[in-house]
């Protein structure tokens, strides 16, 4: 499939940061600062949200009844609803726009949080995470796409990483908020909290304009301007290599990243760690990635992508590894920066992916493509964990959770392409076909 060149910008001539933030990032297209504002500060909003009750949600089902099997499998809902809803949401997106995505996205957050909030029952604690995972699969494509057709490919991976920071910002702010909520109000302070901030949030997208190029790539869309659109199924057929080689890898990462979220609190519980020192420790976990997400951007712009995939997904697998050998606090606390570290490296790595495979046309569709097998990963992982925890105890669901860590390593190791991401130099989007590679 052949795409359209697309042009970089001319480097501002002067005035350093400041005359960079006006710039457009693509000729014609939004400048830094629009999308400062129009994509990263929502994204950071609603990641603060969701950080804040994630970690909540494993010790909620513990409180409400749920033994620790099922206490991993209410959370695991939050990914299986994203992975069941990825591609309509893609279709969705594309027809209705990115802010009402937005706005619907944030809504049904807060009835999510709401729901929630009011419930001692189990079955309808399920039923509010699998709403909430509903909500950020919407929210998070319409950022993701957008991004990739507005940034040139030799800034990609640093705009990625970028919005992978939002959520690595999100995940050290919104535990502290959480634990803070704890001390004031109980378990379900942190449910409250993020109720309100999803609904602040659909309020504030009904009042932002039009973000800067929107108009421009609508009506460059197939479908608006006459030809055939772009079918879910031939994007499928067209790429199903690359979908089927380096799509496996997603599905490993997402698995690993997803069970960290689980067995960091269901682990602390278990060696008598408060809950909001658990809370706490998730926060420094994320802390570490904040530090690492910018810094994982430029070495996947500047050397290649492989520098970050590989080692970020084996630091990962190790530092999981690692928690069944802790029993204080401050142990965990020192395999937690670990885990931290390993993630925070891998900021960003699944979507510089997908954009550098995706094609110009039918882009949304591919991208949701994606995403549903990111989130097939991050549904079976604490699936995974949840089923092997049952059977052999918790210390061996976390054990099986580390291989997948691992398994992604291998993963990016064998179709991850070794090439040098392009320069300033090269114009027009470039398709990787992983799966070329021998």
């Amino acid at each position: 499939m052949s795409s359209p060149a697309r042009e970089d910008p001319p480097p501002p001539a002067s005035g350093g940061l400041r005359a960079a933030w006006r710039q457009p990032v693509t000729p014609g297209g939004p400048t830094l600062g629009a999308l400062a504002v129009s994509a990263y500060a929502p994204a950071l909003l609603w990641s603060v949200a969701l950080a804040g009750v994630l970690p909540v949600l494993a010790l909620l089902a513990l409180r409400i009844g749920a033994t620790p099997g099922q206490a991993a499998l209410v959370v695991s809902l939050h990914g299986l609803s994203s992975m069941v809803l990825g591609m309509p949401a893609g279709m969705l997106t594309e027809r209705i726009g990115e802010r009402r995505a937005m706005t619907g996205a944030a809504l049904l957050g807060a009835v999510a949080m709401a729901v929630v909030a009011v419930t001692d029952s189990v079955p309808l604690l399920a039923l509010g995470v699998m709403m909430l995972g509903a909500a950020a699969c919407v929210f998070m494509l319409a950022r993701q796409s957008y991004l990739t057709g507005a940034f040139p490919r030799h800034q990609l991976a640093r705009a990625m990483s970028t919005l992978g920071g939002m959520a690595r910002v999100g995940f050290f702010v919104g535990p502290v908020v959480a634990a803070g909520a704890i001390s004031l109000w109980g378990l379900r302070g942190p449910v409250v909290v993020s109720l309100v901030l999803l609904a602040l949030l659909s309020l504030a997208t009904l009042r932002l304009p039009a973000l800067p190029g929107e108009e421009r790539v609508v009506r460059s869309s197939p479908r608006r301007a006459g030809s055939a659109p772009v079918r879910m199924r031939d994007v499928v057929r067209e790429h199903r290599r690359t979908i089927v080689t380096l799509g496996f890898g997603f599905v490993l990462c997402a698995a690993a990243r997803s069970s960290r979220t689980v067995l960091m609190p269901l682990w602390g519980a278990h060696i008598g760690v408060s809950e909001e020192l658990i809370s706490l420790l998730v926060g420094l976990a994320g802390l570490v990635e904040v530090l690492t997400f910018y810094p994982a951007g430029l070495i996947m712009d500047r050397v290649s992508r492989r520098a970050n995939a590989i080692p970020s997904m084996a630091i990962l697998g190790l530092g999981i590894a690692l928690v069944p050998l802790t029993g204080t606090a401050g142990a965990l606390a020192l395999v937690v920066v670990v885990i931290g570290f390993g993630n925070g490296l891998g900021s960003g790595i699944v979507m510089t992916l997908s954009g550098d495979a995706a094609p110009e046309r039918g882009r949304t569709s591919f991208l949701a493509v994606m995403r549903t097998l990111s989130d097939a990963g991050a549904a079976g992982g604490p699936l995974v964990l949840s089923g092997v925890t049952a059977v052999a105890g918790l210390a061996a669901g976390v054990w099986a959770a580390s291989a997948f860590g691992f398994g992604a390593a291998a993963a990016f190791a064998r179709w991850v392409p070794r090439a040098r991401p392009a320069g300033p130099a090269r114009t027009g989007p470039t398709r990787v076909s992983p799966a070329r590679r021998r």
